[in-house]
């Protein structure tokens, strides 16, 4: 949960600066609100989702790993994404119907994009998986 925090917080700093803020001239209060969401909801809901991913799909052969990337980079992504703009609004005492009305508008198309994007790059990372896969079988093979 304090990884989740520190992350969310050094995120938010970052996504300042690159919308133009000085390095150390950034919202303070809107970096700590986005920590605040890391810390208390980001590691505990995650724990919670692998456990249930798990019991949904209980199986351990090779074919199950697509389809639970394919879980995570659509259905729980865009739940959390949701969960997160929603908190982050409260915080900022935002009214329950705006958000309601702005995530309504938003959720089809942040899905769109995460497919969009997930299969976009979706070589690299079998790519890198791969790489670090044959990186790990020939450290741990016996040398000859």
């Amino acid at each position: 949960m304090m990884i989740s925090g520190v992350v969310y917080s050094l995120g938010d700093w970052i996504a300042q600066c690159v919308e133009g803020k000085p390095l150390f001239d950034f919202d303070r209060t809107r970096m700590f609100r986005s920590g605040l969401v890391g810390f208390s909801l980001h590691g505990s809901l995650s724990h919670y989702y692998y456990q249930f991913c798990e019991a949904l799909f209980p199986f351990q052969d090779w074919w199950v790993v697509p389809i639970k990337v394919a879980f995570d980079q659509t259905t729980r992504a865009t739940l959390w994404n949701n969960i997160y703009f929603a908190v982050l609004r409260l915080l900022r005492f935002e009214s329950p119907a705006s958000i309601s009305s702005e995530l309504k508008a938003t959720f089809l198309p942040m899905l769109t994009v995460r497919i969009f994007l997930w299969f976009r790059f979706l070589h690299l990372l079998i790519l890198l998986f791969t790489t670090n896969f044959l990186t790990i079988c020939s450290l741990r093979s016996p040398v000859t």
